[in-house]
């Protein structure tokens, strides 16, 4: 909703999770969550959000026709031999091709390039298909919603949005952690805060850089978590 209001029409959101669906038994959220979300609340349906992973291919119902349509086009200029129908579900369709699920790397391009060109706003994915490799120089905006704490993938995570738009040399990104701090102590989301930032740099309150979760704010650098809220 930050990003919505500052950006507008000009917002281009990833938001990446771990898993299309949790692994039994486990609390995570799953992409399939987030399109749930983005779907049915009125403000953020405005996004018309896709989902894309290695098994679905999900499109906001408000914007389907034209999506399709859109996709068509796209197909026959790039030589893809797709014929796109959808099953619909519960506030978005999903997208299938000859009635199979459409082949992946052909998903990927499609809501890329509609996701580009601005008939969807937001992009919803798993880190395995695109936290890594995935390009799209109009992405402006990061929403991490995985568990993920090595170096090397925290760095690759955020080169997704950082990517340069050769029709906006002005463009800014802003990457966003989503963390949860339990009242009864569980910090354990802080933690993987802290050990994901550790190596990362960040322009702080004063315009120091450093890096770090004080680059947040001073003041989580030196305090238990659970006395910041």
């Amino acid at each position: 909703r930050t990003e919505m209001r500052y950006l507008g029409d000009d917002l281009r959101v990833l938001v990446l999770t771990d898993f299309e669906f949790p692994p039994d038994g486990s609390g995570a959220l799953s992409c399939r969550d987030v399109m749930d979300t983005l779907t049915s609340a009125p403000d953020l349906d405005e996004l018309d959000a896709v989902m894309v992973t290695g098994s679905s291919l999900l499109v906001d119902d408000d914007v389907w026709q034209e999506w399709k349509a859109r996709a068509d086009g796209f197909a026959r200029r790039e030589g893809l031999d797709l014929r796109l129908d959808m099953v619909p579900e519960r506030g978005y369709v999903r997208v299938l091709a000859d009635g199979q699920v459409v082949e992946t790397t052909a998903a990927v391009r499609l809501a890329t390039w509609l996701f580009e060109e601005g008939l969807c706003r937001c992009l919803i994915g798993t880190r395995a298909l695109l936290g890594e490799g995935w390009d799209c120089r109009r992405l402006n905006t990061l929403v991490d919603l995985t568990v993920v704490t090595s170096g090397v993938s925290v760095n690759q995570l955020r080169g997704r949005s950082l990517r340069l738009d050769p029709d906006n040399p002005a463009k800014v990104a802003n990457n966003w952690d989503v963390l949860c701090v339990s009242a009864v102590g569980d910090t354990s989301d802080f933690a993987r805060l802290a050990s994901r930032h550790a190596q990362l740099y960040g322009v702080t309150d004063d315009g120091r850089i450093e890096r770090g979760v004080g680059h947040f704010h001073a003041r989580f650098a030196h305090r238990d978590p659970v006395e910041l809220w």
